[in-house]
């Protein structure tokens, strides 16, 4: 373990912060990578824990199933071989499943099947239309939409062993697309129902939604980054279905690609570096990568003190072997940072000292453990905080 910088009010610091990329950089310097150059369509990409390869829907075998393929392009690999449609897939954080929508019961229900593929194992059962899944970052539970609520589209969510799905939003107008944030405090979604498209943001156990973007343009797709900082989807609001990023407390929408055609489907890679996407740009509809890393070496100076104390969830997450972990104090505080495992077993402590008021950031890299969940704790003063994170090797 090792302290990478430390970020207070007393010292002038310089961050590699994809926020202030975003926000302030000229993304012609970004670079786009085609990663599928099959003549058919392939669309909808989704990462894989280890940042490695991508899970895709395809049509090149004649029916919608999907395909896995590495990010460094090459021959794609076919998962699913069902005769009606399977689409939507979504990597789970412990990589060994992909949950996916499938009609191969003559509805559209959500289904896992094992990475190596293998049989199928179906989550929901309902009549109706469960779509766009998207994993809890514990790999638990499967947040979707729906409209088994009487014909509106809802956000709902379900144990992965299956069992009773729980509605979490009740609105009249139509909710759909959900995404669950890194520290799975809150999920992100598309909404009518103020009249137009637009991302709003819900805590994960239901109440009260809030609007996150605005203007007339229709947004949708939204997905996290691995920081929970920023929020990415596509919006027509420059005439074509582009890729833009919004932060996720709020603030001005930033547009990250201007094809002519349509970019679709983003969704970030574990690091924060990178974005896959679905694109027609050439003609067909590819799976496309744009590596925003060459950028991100911008220096940002800035001296802000934090207003509150906080434990921020680590990044990539699941991780193999190194992570990232940020915490901030608003003063002077004596602060404990310890890592434990699902026993409540001490297994390191990698702060235990006084700190002035600032921004910390920290890089644990613990070879020695295996595989599974652990959790880290920040308390400082009377704070206590705690967080999970996954390690996979």
């Amino acid at each position: 373990m090792k302290h990478l910088r430390i970020l207070n009010s007393n010292q002038k610091y310089f961050s590699l912060c994809i926020l202030f990329i975003l926000l302030n950089s000229n993304f012609g310097q970004a670079q786009f990578i085609q990663i599928t150059t099959d003549s058919s369509m392939d669309w909808d990409p989704y990462w894989s824990p280890g940042g490695d390869s991508l899970v895709f829907t395809s049509n090149r075998s004649g029916n919608d199933d999907l395909w896995i393929v590495s990010i460094t392009g090459g021959t794609a690999s076919q998962l699913t071989f069902n005769q009606t449609g399977d689409y939507h897939p979504c990597w789970s954080p412990t990589a060994g499943v992909i949950a996916f929508c499938s009609e191969r019961n003559g509805n559209q229900d959500i289904w896992t099947l094992p990475t190596g593929g293998g049989t199928a194992t179906q989550v929901t059962t309902y009549s109706g239309r469960d779509e766009s899944l998207n994993w809890s970052p514990d790999g638990d539970s499967i947040v979707f939409d729906s409209n088994r609520s009487g014909g509106n589209w809802d956000i709902w969510k379900i144990p992965v062993a299956g069992g009773t799905a729980q509605r979490i939003t009740t609105h009249s107008a139509n909710d759909g697309g959900p995404s669950w944030s890194r520290d799975g405090m809150t999920i992100a979604f598309t909404s009518e129902r103020n009249g137009y498209a637009k991302i709003w943001l819900i805590p994960s156990g239901g109440g009260t939604a809030t609007q996150l973007s605005s203007g007339t343009a229709a947004d949708y797709q939204p997905e996290w980054s691995p920081d929970d900082s920023l929020i990415v989807f596509i919006s027509d609001r420059s005439g074509n279905w582009d890729i833009w990023t919004i932060p996720s407390d709020g603030g001005n929408a930033t547009q990250l690609t201007t094809n002519p055609g349509n970019d679709m489907y983003p969704c970030w890679s574990p690091d924060g570096t990178k974005i896959a996407f679905t694109s027609d740009r050439t003609g067909n509809r590819d799976i496309w990568i744009i590596d925003v890393s060459p950028i991100i070496a911008v220096e940002e100076e800035t001296t802000d003190l934090p207003t509150t104390f906080k434990l921020i969830q680590n990044y990539p997450n699941p991780f193999n072997p190194v992570t990232t972990i940020n915490y901030q104090i608003p003063e002077v505080s004596f602060v404990t940072l310890k890592i434990y495992d699902v026993l409540g077993n001490e297994i390191a402590t990698l702060v235990d000292e006084q700190k002035s008021a600032g921004k910390y950031e920290l890089e644990f890299d613990e070879n020695s453990l295996s595989s599974g969940i652990y959790f880290y704790q920040l308390q400082a003063g009377r704070f206590i905080e705690t967080k999970k994170m996954i390690l996979i090797k």
